[in-house]
């Protein structure tokens, strides 16, 4: 777990750990917390290269943000 983050950096951290790639909709469905808090978390852990994106190939408006450390996984995200 990095640390110096918001609780809700931290939150976000843990549920993309348990969960896998997920997109900001899905984010704000698990953790409830609001879209904008969202949206910050996701820039800070993206800041400290916590946090990646890629696009969502079925809907190219949406992203999946996933651990940095599951980039070198071999299974393509969740479509």
């Amino acid at each position: 777990m990095p640390e110096g983050l918001p609780p809700s950096a931290k939150t976000l951290y843990e549920t993309l750990a348990l969960e896998g790639p997920l997109t900001h909709k899905e984010l704000v469905e698990i953790t409830g917390m609001p879209p904008r808090t969202v949206r910050y978390a996701i820039s800070r852990l993206q800041d400290g290269d916590h946090v990646g994106q890629r696009l969502n190939l079925m809907d190219s408006r949406q992203q999946f943000f996933f651990l940095q450390e599951e980039d070198a996984s071999p299974d393509p995200p969740r479509l």
